[in-house]
């Protein structure tokens, strides 16, 4: 059952439990008409729920993981995967996948930011493949490849 409603009241000190805060709202539904008249008799005074209370909504704006965006010099871009990469990206549908080719830097504006993603407002695209993480060798990794020609198997010399 999905019904608009506006916050009433909030309590001002929440209760924890098991690390999570929880504060007591009072809802006003949009229009709940007295029976007879047509309201929901679902819906009783003084019921428990829980709800998702949306506090902000735009129009064409896409979200990605916050892994996504990174900065320089004051700008935000992220990475894009182009062509042949794009394609692999696609159908591998699994983290680990390696590209051929280097994704590429676009730059974009940002917008609202929560604990997990980032509004992208322009310069990103729908159905763009974007990079999440980016795991680069380190010097020593590098150095032990090329003196080793290979992968060392544990145990074996």
């Amino acid at each position: 059952m999905l019904k608009s409603a506006i916050v009433a009241e909030v309590d001002a000190v929440g209760t924890v439990s098991q690390g999570v805060v929880t504060y007591i709202v009072k809802i006003a539904f949009d229009a709940q008409p007295a029976r007879p008249a047509g309201g929901d008799d679902r819906i009783k005074p003084g019921m428990s729920v829980s709800a998702a209370i949306i506090t902000e909504a735009k129009p064409n704006v896409l979200l990605v993981p916050n892994s996504a965006v990174k900065s320089q010099n004051r700008t935000s871009y992220v990475e894009i995967v182009d062509g042949d990469d794009k394609s692999l990206a696609l159908t591998a549908n699994v983290s680990g996948t390696i590209l051929n080719n280097s994704p590429r830097r676009q730059q974009i504006e940002i917008g609202t930011a929560s604990d997990e993603f980032t509004e992208i407002t322009s310069g990103l695209n729908e159905g763009d493949v974007i990079v999440t993480r980016t795991i680069q060798p380190t010097a020593q990794t590098a150095q032990t490849q090329q003196q080793s020609g290979g992968l060392r198997i544990p145990g074996m010399r």
